[in-house]
């Protein structure tokens, strides 16, 4: 079902599209991530890290970093989602948000007192998955609005 409100980034959300088009862009980030860790560990021989235990970081599982990837993805165009009904120029918003959420999730692995390897390759990929997340669904949320002949 069609949104009828008017989003000021120009026509109106078709949530049906933004939806099936987040569904496609979380595997597409769960693959980029799956990726990224063969990349890392394969080519590298350097280990990703994850939380694990109360404060205690560990290696992170293939799967885990996958679905983290999906769920994010998936979070990513609920937020979209709610900022089109509540703010103009929502993409805008989006971009701030996911901006410094990137930067944050970039700079936490570097603050860590771990092999500087790890640190690197976390961050690294971080920071593209932040980069592929803002830019599928942006794109996405861009591609699912609807414009109307003004008569």
């Amino acid at each position: 079902m069609s949104d009828d409100r008017d989003y000021g980034d120009g026509g109106r959300l078709d949530a049906r599209r933004l939806w099936a088009g987040a569904v496609v862009s979380a595997v597409i980030a769960a693959l980029v991530a799956i990726a990224g860790i063969l990349v890392a560990r394969g080519i590298f021989n350097v280990p990703l890290l994850a939380p694990k235990g109360q404060g205690v970081w560990g290696t992170v599982s293939v799967g885990a970093y996958a679905l983290a990837a999906a769920g994010l993805t998936l979070a990513a165009a609920g937020v979209m989602q709610l900022l089109s009904l509540a703010v103009p120029r929502p993409t805008w918003y989006f971009g701030w948000l996911v901006g410094l959420a990137t930067l944050i999730g970039t700079l936490l692995p570097l603050t860590l007192t771990v092999d500087f390897g790890s640190k690197v390759a976390t961050a690294s990929m971080d920071l593209v998955m932040g980069i592929v997340v803002s830019v599928l669904i942006t794109g996405t949320a861009r591609s699912a609005r609807t414009f109307r002949l003004r008569r």
